[in-house]
């Protein structure tokens, strides 16, 4: 099996993985809202941002190894685009800051598919 083959195999898998933590998110969020968030993320959103951390580094060596066509490119802008605003997410959550948490649960929905 090819480097490419392997490539092309992985970035939807990794896309659903990151759509699917997406949606968990916003799930929290139609239970929990801002002030019990926290409470009901399970896993909790620092091991989820940990998690997010090697995913994000391999998908920018992905993206920046010149080998993915523009259809595979794309996802894996989008996946790194849910990985940064939960990030953001996170930081919002940690210094209380309920705008910038309302901002970003808006940009994530509009990205997620259900």
């Amino acid at each position: 099996m090819s480097s490419k083959k392997t490539e092309q195999d992985l970035i939807p898998h990794i896309w659903d993985l990151v759509i699917g933590v997406v949606n968990k998110l916003i799930e929290t969020h139609d239970l929990y809202g801002f002030g019990k968030f926290q409470e009901g993320m399970n896993p909790r959103l620092d091991v989820v941002v940990k998690t997010f951390n090697v995913v994000d580094a391999m998908l920018k060596t992905l993206a920046e190894s010149g080998q993915l066509d523009p259809d595979e490119y794309r996802q894996v802008i989008n996946s790194r685009q849910c990985i940064y605003h939960t990030k953001r997410l996170a930081l919002a959550l940690d210094s209380d800051d309920q705008d910038e948490y309302d901002n970003l649960i808006s940009l994530l929905s509009k990205q997620a598919p259900v």
